[in-house]
């Protein structure tokens, strides 16, 4: 039997999350696994997604215990066409057709949507072969193509003195040329427009692969429900973004920081073109980290994602201390019919 989860129902949501969590840790250094928090998973569910909304499903055993997890997601702004899927089976009740059923269900789920292409990701160890990794496995037997992959990085805080000074002295290269600012939650308002702008490039920028994602358009009111959202699913957001003495913003980064956990993520870095090569990026992502320390000293790790082919960014990353603990494989299928 596979049941729709309500988030408002401790029981229900416990076992389902139980689920997940042991899929997700299996075989994994449970240090570095990049698992949401319940708190911002039952936000999602709850209907408090903005222009997103989620779904959740437990397949049920013959004892009536839950034996897997689906997770659908759905943008109701962009990509109407798309829904994302992760299917989570436990490592002692796999290979008995749960994940297959929870697979069926979630076609059947994004017909009625009119959905007709889903996305799934797959993360493994360094030490495991991509073909070896059991997720992998299942997304290729059930016609998935692997279409981008992207490297998973942390980094532990507090920063090295040594990274500090190294990265701290890009800050003091920027000279007069840029000034960085920065803002907890909520865009000021005199840069909303700006902000906006750089959103709008940073879609066009981001490496992709195969993926059949549309790049969307932000305006300030997206930027405002984003915000909003983010508050409402029990997040903070860190922004530092860069403002050239030519005039405009030249700049930014972010990094969210679900409540609850002990870690944040590094979301993205983007240097506008014409900005490039005066490694603002370093300063853009060291100064954030900065606020990070002294506002949110719980906080001790970070997480990222880098393509294999953003070298620069890399690189960047690699200059704060970051390093790569697994990739990201990500299939998509277009569903018959």
């Amino acid at each position: 039997m596979i049941s729709r989860v309500d988030s408002t129902d401790p029981a229900a949501f416990d076992a389902w999350y139980a689920a997940v969590r042991a899929a997700a840790l299996a075989d994994r250094d449970p240090g570095v696994v990049p698992l949401p928090h319940p708190d911002s998973l039952r936000a999602v569910l709850s209907g408090r997604g903005g222009e997103r909304r989620a779904l959740a499903y437990a397949a049920h055993g013959e004892d009536g215990g839950v034996v897997g997890a689906l997770l659908l997601e759905f943008g109701d702004r962009d990509n109407l066409y798309l829904a994302e899927a992760d299917v989570n089976v436990p490592v002692g009740v796999r290979r008995r057709g749960h994940g297959s059923r929870l697979l069926e269900h979630a076609e059947r789920v994004l017909a009625d949507e009119g959905r007709t292409t889903v996305l799934g990701g797959v993360q493994s160890p360094p030490d495991r072969s991509f073909e070896d990794w059991p997720g992998a496995r299942f997304a290729l037997a059930r016609g998935f193509e692997a279409v981008h992959e992207e490297d998973y990085y942390v980094l532990e805080l507090p920063l090295a003195a040594r990274v500090r000074e190294e990265v701290g002295a890009d800050v003091l290269a920027l000279g007069s040329r840029y000034e960085l600012l920065t803002w907890t939650d909520r865009c000021p308002e005199e840069l909303l427009a700006d902000y906006a702008r750089l959103r709008t490039r940073m879609q066009a920028d981001v490496p992709l692969g195969e993926a059949a994602f549309e790049r969307g358009l932000w305006d300030p009111a997206r930027v405002r429900d984003q915000e909003d959202r983010r508050r409402s699913q029990r997040y903070r957001t860190l922004v530092c973004a860069a403002r050239a003495s030519t005039g405009g913003l030249a700049g930014y980064s972010e990094i969210a920081l679900p409540e609850g956990e002990g870690a944040a993520y590094q979301e993205d870095t983007l240097v506008a073109p014409g900005h490039r090569g005066n490694r603002l990026g370093s300063a853009l992502k060291l100064r954030n980290l900065e606020v990070l320390a002294a506002e949110f000293p719980e906080r001790v790790q970070v997480r990222t994602w880098n393509a294999p082919g953003n070298a620069p960014m890399r690189g960047v990353n690699l200059r704060l201390g970051f390093r790569p603990v697994e990739r990201l494989h990500e299939f998509q299928r277009v569903l018959p019919g």
